[in-house]
Parts: structure tokens; C-alpha cells; sequence
């Protein structure tokens, strides 16, 4: 209830992490690699359902994250709210009052319904499923470590990540954005799967 959350303490958020860097390093490359993968399967799903239906003129748009047509100073207010900002206030906003408020219903339904109200905040389809299946993972981390402090740490990274590939894309060559984007898919796609692997045994 909108009374619960207004009693939860910011304070709270920051406790001191239960896990160690460790813990959080695993955490990143996990919640980047099943984003991806999830974000590669509605790709393609996408492409198969099209193709079923024949050429009637539908997709589902992409927003346009390119950095190269803006000026300088809104570049940098742009990279300070996408790596300071946004991890911060996104991860207090969902995986701390929203969690926090919905874990009354239990945690699987906390971390959900704050996972898909997350997806829908970022305003569009080809963003929602990655994001919303990140964010359960960010959820999971939150409640399992009983802080906030690795949740944006992984949103940080992941950002970071995000922006360094469209800085390829806008400032190099094709090969060269080309390599380092897929060279960045592997070893964090490879990275998830070995981390799930070993902690499985």
C-alpha cells in the first residue's frame, strides 16, 4: 500500500550487502546474459511471426539510443543520467519501495509485478521482455543480499556496457563496433552459462 512504502526508510537500502564483490560480479554478468538471450529470442520470435504472416507492414521499433547527432553537453547530461542517475533512483523506485511494499504478498510476487512494472517504465516492447527478465534477476539479488548496493552496481554495469557499445556503433568503423559488440555478447553470454553451470553442482 502507498502508506507501507511511505514508511519504508531510504536508509534501509543501503545495508551493508549480506553477499561480497564476488556475489555481485557473478550477479552482472548472469542478469546481462539472460537479458541478452531473452532480447535475441524475441528478435527472432518476432522475425518467425512476421514471416508466418506475410509482409503486412508490421515490427516492433527499436528506440533510437545513438549519441553521434547531439552536442557535447547533452551527451554528457545524457551519460550522467544513465549511469548515475538511473541505477540509483530506478533501483530505490522498484527493487526498494515497490519490492519492498509488494513482499507482504511474498517475494516471488514482489519481485514480478516491480520486474514488469520495471519492463513497462522503459516504454517499449523490444526493451520490456530483456528488461523485465533482468529486473526479476535484480529483484532476486536485492532480496537474497537484503540491500539495494548490488542491485546498482549491476544496473551501473549494465548500462556502461550498453553505452560503450553504442559508442562503437556511432564512433568506429563497422568492423571494428561490429567485433567489439559480439566479442562482448560471447563473453558475457559464456560468462552467464559457466556461472549457472558451477553454481548448479
Amino acid at each position: 500500500s502507498l502508506r507501507k512504502m511511505l514508511n519504508i526508510k531510504i536508509k534501509s537500502f543501503f545495508h551493508k550487502p549480506e553477499h561480497g564483490l564476488r556475489y555481485i560480479a557473478q550477479g552482472s554478468i548472469v542478469q546481462l546474459g539472460i537479458s541478452m538471450a531473452a532480447s535475441m529470442a524475441l528478435t527472432i520470435l518476432t522475425s518467425l511471426c512476421l514471416g508466418l504472416m506475410g509482409d503486412v507492414g508490421g515490427s516492433i521499433s527499436s528506440p533510437d539510443f545513438s549519441l553521434r547527432e547531439l552536442n557535447p553537453i547533452t551527451v554528457t547530461l545524457y551519460l550522467l543520467s544513465l549511469l548515475v542517475v538511473a541505477p540509483i533512483f530506478e533501483e530505490i523506485l522498484f527493487r526498494g519501495f515497490e519490492l519492498r511494499a509488494l513482499q507482504r504478498y511474498g517475494n516471488i510476487f514482489a519481485i514480478a509485478v516491480s520486474s514488469i512494472c520495471f519492463g513497462l517504465y522503459h516504454g517499449n516492447l523490444s526493451q520490456f521482455v530483456p528488461t523485465a527478465i533482468g529486473a526479476c534477476i535484480m529483484g532476486y539479488i536485492a532480496v537474497k543480499s537484503n540491500s539495494l548496493i548490488p542491485g546498482m552496481v549491476i544496473h551501473l554495469i549494465n548500462n556502461l556496457i550498453s553505452t560503450v557499445q553504442v559508442l562503437a556503433i556511432d564512433y568506429l568503423p563497422d568492423i571494428w563496433s561490429t567485433a567489439i559488440n559480439v566479442s562482448l555478447n560471447l563473453l558475457i553470454f559464456g560468462g552467464a552459462i559457466l556461472i549457472l553451470i558451477l553454481n548448479a553442482k
